[in-house]
Formats: structure tokens, sequence, C-alpha cells
């Protein structure tokens, strides 16, 4: 992996200056039950990045505001000094695979580990991953491992969660399924527009070019 190894699981720090609490903003030009849904879910990101504990699991839209508030809580729990990874879940399939070439500078059995017991562990886009049976096992172990063990987790999908069987991802189902537990995850909805297309970055339009550094999936 090279100088890759230095950044692994961290969050990219153009994310990582962008995407705080205090540059969560909600327009006004949203409908009124559009704000009322990002409100719950920025309570929601508050609250745990305050007392981590459980599950975490934003669903929603692209667009929708899920990846700025996972980045803001592994913002303020790096700054707590806890041990943070975040990772995009179908890089991480690929930094695992990677672990398995002659060349790699990092065991597999050992960067699994980290992930695994990471104090706060961010995984961004669940279901966008490509979904072979390796894949799929991978993320039934961690996944398993941190709901068994009640690890902090904080989740971000585009699937209808509560509704898995009509996304036709049946590989991850038990994952799925253990983000349906109330007394584990605590799932919300950020029913909202795509944050991008509407234009309008802190109430203002976005200058042409910045969309991808603004965005906030």
């Amino acid at each position: 992996m090279g100088n890759k190894s230095v950044t692994l699981g961290k969050v990219p720090p153009p994310l990582a200056a962008s995407m705080t609490f205090n540059t969560f903003k909600i327009p006004t030009s949203y409908r009124p039950d559009h704000q009322k849904a990002l409100t719950y879910a920025q309570e929601a990101a508050t609250a745990f990045a305050a007392y981590p504990d459980g599950w975490l699991a934003f669903f929603g839209g692209h667009g929708s505001g899920k990846t700025h508030l996972a980045v803001a809580i592994a913002g303020e729990q790096i700054q707590k000094g806890k041990k943070v990874y975040y990772f995009h879940v179908a890089d991480l399939l690929d930094h695992l695979r990677h672990t398995f070439r002659p060349d790699s500078t990092i065991a597999y059995d050992r960067l699994f580990e980290e992930v695994k017991t990471a104090d706060i562990l961010v995984l961004d886009d669940l279901g966008l991953e490509k979904t072979t049976p390796w894949a799929e096992e991978k993320l039934r172990q961690l996944f398993g491992h941190r709901y068994d063990y009640r690890l902090p987790t904080v989740i971000t999908t585009a699937l209808t969660v509560p509704k898995v069987e009509e996304n036709k991802l049946e590989g991850i189902a038990p994952i799925v399924s253990r983000l349906r537990d109330k007394s584990v995850c605590h799932l919300v909805n950020l029913d909202a527009p795509d944050y991008r297309v509407s234009g309008r970055v802190q109430g203002r339009k976005s200058p042409p070019g910045r969309d991808a550094q603004r965005s906030r999936s």
C-alpha cells in the first residue's frame, strides 16, 4: 500500500474541514417535513457524538446529508482522542483484498482486527460495494463482531433499510437485520432532497466546480 498505509482509515482532510456540525446547514427553502427530518438527524448525530453508544445508521437518498453527519461525528471523536476508522465500504473491501498480495505492507489479520475493534467505526455507503460472496462474508464478520460487543458504529446507506428485500441485496440481509435491532441501532431517515442538485450551500448558490468539494452524500 505504500504511503497509503499512513492514512488508511483516516477521514480525508477536505472532508474533515468542511463536514462539521457547524457547517451542517438546513436550507430554509426546504419543505417543512424535509427540514424536520434533517433537524432530527442532526440532533441524533450530535447526541451520538457526545455519548457514543451502540449503532447509528443514516439512510436516505444521495446528497441528503448522511456523510456530512457521519464525518462530523468522526471529527468530534477524533478530537476526544478516540481511535476512529472511516471507510467507504467498497474501499475497505479493496484494502482487505490488497492485504493478500505479496507486496502488501499490512497483514490482513492486523488490519481486520483494528477495524473490528476500533473505538468508533464509520462505514459510508453500505450497499454500493460489489456483492461477491467473499465481500459479503467479510462484512458479515465485521458487523457481527461489532454487533455482539455493541461497539459504537456509524453507518450510512442509500438502501431503504426497512425494505431490504426490495433492494435485491439478499447477500447483506443479515447485516440489515442487525440494523433493524432497535436495542442496538438507532435508524435515522434523512428524507430530504439531494443537496448538490439543489445548487445551494449554506443558503447560497454553489460556485462552479465546487460541487464535489461541498457534497453532502
